[in-house]
């Protein structure tokens, strides 16, 4: 049950259902080639639908961003605030990553590709949103790096720089975007928590120590 008034909720819903159609317009065509017009064709609205919520393109483009790293950061928290050992919350973490750059991909593919993100700050849009942006991916990275710590401190993972493995695990994880293809809108492939599962396994074995990992198998 939730306290948000049904008005609050029709408008959240609308305005995702405009976040969702510039998604796919965007990695449609890019960003330089989209247009307002594109993102209401996508929609089956009109560009006002668009514009009562977005004053730009490129605040509707950070948008994007904002949500897709909003998921991320809600699909991971619970998972690293959990009660478990830091080598079982940084594969769960790394499974959910890879699970939601599947489900969400449209979203996910914009969130890890950079090189546009500049782009978004021209003319009207302020530089602020961009920052607000970019904050935000630091604080997601941040909680694979404090986790990846935690391991390295408990002696369940080896001597090596926390930060640098974090950026390592997420950018393994993040070229799932390059190659899965969903099987349609919001629709992933059947293989696809296997997929999530041998990735979480990969970033976890790339970091286990072996010592510990030699005195397990000798129990």
């Amino acid at each position: 049950m939730t306290d948000e008034p049904a008005l609050a909720l029709r408008q959240r819903a609308n305005r995702e259902e405009v976040l969702d159609a510039a998604a796919e317009a965007f990695i449609e065509r890019g960003y330089a080639a989209t247009s307002i017009d594109d993102v209401a064709d996508q929609l089956g609205g009109t560009k006002g639908r668009v514009y009562h919520y977005f004053r730009t393109k490129g605040d509707l483009f950070l948008g994007v961003h904002r949500r897709a790293l909003d998921m991320a950061i809600a699909a991971v928290t619970p998972l690293f605030d959990a009660d478990t050992s830091a080598t079982t919350k940084l594969h769960d973490m790394a499974e959910a990553h890879a699970r939601l750059m599947m489900e969400e991909s449209s979203y996910m593919r914009l969130a890890v590709q950079h090189a546009e993100m500049a782009l978004a700050v021209e003319g009207r849009t302020p530089r602020r949103a961009l920052l607000e942006v970019l904050a935000l991916r630091n604080e997601y990275e941040s909680l694979f790096e404090t986790v990846i710590a935690e391991g390295i401190q408990l002696g369940e993972f080896r001597q090596v720089d926390a930060g640098l493995m974090a950026k390592a695990a997420l950018g393994s994880l993040n070229w799932i975007s390059v190659w899965y293809r969903p099987a349609g809108r919001g629709k992933t492939q059947p293989q696809a928590p296997e997929i999530a599962a041998e990735f979480a396994q990969f970033v976890v074995a790339g970091l286990v120590n072996p010592k510990r990992a030699t005195r397990e198998r000798k129990r």
